[in-house]
């Protein structure tokens, strides 16, 4: 009975931690290029990345 729990508890979690995950696009312009610097590509994200922990 405590193996069952243990695995539901496991699962939850894993849940969990697969709802955290967020997809972020970038958007790009017409010729391709992207609309953000890098630098500013990468301080979106780990704003982002923040916010979830």
């Amino acid at each position: 009975m405590q193996y069952d729990d243990t695995v539901d508890t496991e699962r939850e979690r894993d849940l969990e931690e697969i709802r955290k995950i967020i997809v972020q696009k970038i958007p790009h312009l017409t010729d391709g290029g992207l609309l953000f610097e890098p630098q500013e590509a990468e301080v979106i994200h780990e704003g982002t990345v923040g916010m979830l922990k």
